[in-house]
């Protein structure tokens, strides 16, 4: 009984199984690290503040509208990281602010700001400083982008208002 075609096909089968699968992960690896399209865009909340001075914490919560959002929900805090010289009792600070969409999908931005006293209680401030994406769920996993910030915060009041503006990467599915 001869062997040699049956194994010259299981060989071939092999092969080409095999240049397959190598070939299939190469493209699903080309298409993790190509880059992602970038979009505009810009959401505006408003909302409440409350602070923890003793921690250096102060934490937000509101709504607004944004776009690749649409009506949206936050929730963020920023962590009093020290002081800023780039105005008089500036307050260097990391504020990370998570979006959440109608549909419950979720955008995260991290921003490094200073706030700058605009009164002589030190509790009014406006600051800005520059956002990158460091999260998100649904369509807006493995979201990437970039932008500034710029609001302020009344602690006295209670209140704030904040905008992002940028770009990110085209949501998925849409």
């Amino acid at each position: 009984m001869n062997t040699t075609p049956r194994t010259t096909t299981t060989r071939r089968v092999g092969t080409v199984a095999a240049l397959l699968a190598a070939l299939a992960a190469g493209v699903a690896q080309s298409a993790d690290a190509a880059p992602q399209h970038q979009v505009p865009f810009a959401v505006s909340v408003s909302g409440t503040a409350s602070a923890d001075l003793a921690a250096g914490l102060i934490a937000f919560s509101g709504a607004g509208v944004g776009t690749q959002l649409g009506a949206t929900r936050n929730t963020g805090s920023a962590q009093i990281t020290g002081p800023d010289a780039s105005c008089p009792g500036g307050l260097a600070n990391t504020n990370v602010e998570t979006f959440t969409a109608a549909n419950g999908d979720t955008l995260t931005l991290t921003s490094t700001d200073v706030a700058c006293p605009q009164d002589a209680t030190g509790t009014r401030f406006a600051g800005s400083g520059h956002w990158v994406v460091t999260g998100g769920t649904g369509r807006f996993a493995h979201a990437s982008g970039s932008g500034t910030a710029h609001g302020g915060a009344d602690l006295a009041a209670g209140t704030f208002r904040f905008a992002f503006d940028g770009t990110v990467s085209a949501p998925a599915g849409g």
